[in-house]
């Protein structure tokens, strides 16, 4: 149960993040983007294109990604 206490804590705290962030600057002037990686274990894709073609969301490999991330 530590794994899901663990989970709902860290999505109350971003979703209490985002509300504190959306109040610095009108929504006009506001642009939500979704950055995010995959590695090799992300084998099924979530669009539907993906999916119908097969294709995998990356062909680039763990240890590369992990290379390129910051930190």
């Amino acid at each position: 149960m530590a794994g899901q206490d663990f989970h709902q804590k860290t999505r109350a705290d971003f979703l209490d993040f985002m509300q504190q962030q959306e109040t610095r600057f009108p929504a006009e002037n506001r642009l939500r983007i979704d950055l995010h990686c995959h590695d090799h274990h992300s084998d099924v894709p979530d669009e539907l294109w993906g999916r119908l073609l097969k294709l995998p969301e990356t062909w680039l490999p763990t240890d590369q990604l992990v290379k390129h991330l910051p930190g």
